[in-house]
């Protein structure tokens, strides 16, 4: 009787081509091989231990301008931009966030997984070049993320009413954007 068992490699094969990966632009910092070697799990604990987050108000899908701009305008010395990957809702998408300390510095949704590095200073400046060249602050039509009674939650972005809170965590009890970060 031969062994009828299927390899690890067709098991693994399978159980990732069940899970999504966003394209990356070529021209992306994680695709250089000096940037992807430094990557690793951010929250190695993630499927027991929950993350501990800081959560920003940011344009929708703008997560790199709303790290730069959460970057510039943060008194903390200790803040940094993290680029990689967050994994959510079954699929893997190309990420920016920023951390401080062991938390999670959010502009977005919260992910279930973050892999990637710590930007260097020439990475920064030239993600932050990329980013100064439009100011998404003044776009119209746009959704905000942002903390509503508690929860994380996307609203109509009004820039006369929202721009001043941008990159900056609100206090859950008069939603009033705080001075600074993790206070």
């Amino acid at each position: 009787m031969t062994d009828q068992r299927v390899s690890w490699s067709e098991i693994a094969g399978t159980l990732c081509d069940l899970v999504g990966l966003r394209p990356v632009s070529p021209s992306s910092i994680i695709r250089r091989p000096e940037f992807w070697r430094r990557c690793a799990l951010v929250n190695p604990k993630w499927s027991w231990q929950p993350h501990s987050y800081i959560f920003v108000d940011g344009i929708v899908s703008a997560c790199k301008w709303n790290c730069c701009r959460t970057y510039e305008q943060s008194s903390n010395g200790n803040l940094c931009i993290w680029l990689g990957f967050a994994f959510n809702r079954g699929t893997w998408w190309e990420h920016c966030w920023c951390m401080l300390g062991d938390r999670i510095v959010e502009t977005e949704s919260s992910h279930d997984i973050y892999y990637g590095a710590e930007l260097t200073s020439l990475e920064y400046d030239q993600l932050a070049s990329l980013c100064r060249r439009s100011d998404l602050s003044q776009r119209r039509n746009a959704r905000l993320w942002t903390m509503e009674n508690g929860w994380r939650t996307m609203i109509p972005y009004d820039p006369v009413v929202h721009a001043a809170g941008l990159g900056r965590e609100r206090d859950p009890v008069t939603n009033e954007p705080k001075e600074a970060l993790g206070d």
